[in-house]
């Protein structure tokens, strides 16, 4: 298998549709750990606001589990880009012509989840892959100023807290935007004072991972 089909394969298996009802092992640990300390609470061991703190302490983590099926979609998709980030320009056009509607909306997503793991983990890697995986879902795309700033504005934070800063990151993978919207990607990435809010963007209050969402 080529490198380009094996990046298209993982692309694939990481946009299949999966059950509405997403759980984790979190998830399911859930009603029994919540059962054992009411338990606690009506043998007068933990008071009302104990009680109340461990449900808090413990629901927290359900924003990010390991085995949870989004995690194992981020999985194939960070092996994708990863290998995506040395592409030439052939191969840059030759994976995006595959991808259809479903495929570019799952990249589009991935992207605003790398833009918030970078947040968390001050990485680079993942402003890296974040960037290729949002340019290659519009490659072949007609997509108004606006909204593409839109888009690139959680990738654009991100990068503000690494070392390369956005300026870096927008050069460094400009050959996977198409020709069309270049100008305008390394344009953003040179502005300064991006924020979150400006375009609509918001983080969570969440823990462990504190994720970058749409602003209803």
């Amino acid at each position: 298998m080529s490198e380009i089909e094996r990046i298209i394969d993982l692309i694939l298996i990481a946009a299949q549709p999966r059950g509405e009802q997403l759980t984790g092992e979190l998830n399911r640990q859930r009603e029994q750990q919540i059962l054992n300390w009411k338990r606690l609470h009506r043998a007068g061991v933990i008071d009302d606001e104990a009680l109340q703190e461990l449900i808090k302490s413990f629901d927290s983590g359900l924003d990010y589990q390991r085995d949870h099926p989004l995690n194992e979609i981020d999985k194939a998709l960070e092996s994708a880009m990863t290998l995506a980030l040395n592409l030439k320009k052939d191969a840059i056009q030759t994976i995006s012509e595959v991808l259809d509607d479903s495929v570019r909306k799952r990249l589009s997503t991935y992207s605003v989840r790398c833009a918030s793991l970078s947040l968390f983990q001050k990485s680079e890697h993942f402003c890296n892959i974040g960037l290729v995986a949002r340019l290659l879902a519009i490659h072949n795309e007609n997509i108004d100023s606006r909204d593409l700033m839109v888009s690139l504005a959680p990738l654009h934070v991100a990068a503000q807290g690494t070392k390369i800063g956005a300026g870096v990151l927008f050069e460094r993978h400009i050959e996977f935007a198409h020709k069309q919207i270049q100008e305008m990607v390394m344009s953003f990435g040179r502005r300064k004072n991006v924020t979150l809010r400006e375009f609509g963007w918001k983080i969570t209050e969440s823990e462990p991972i504190q994720w970058i969402v749409w602003e209803e």
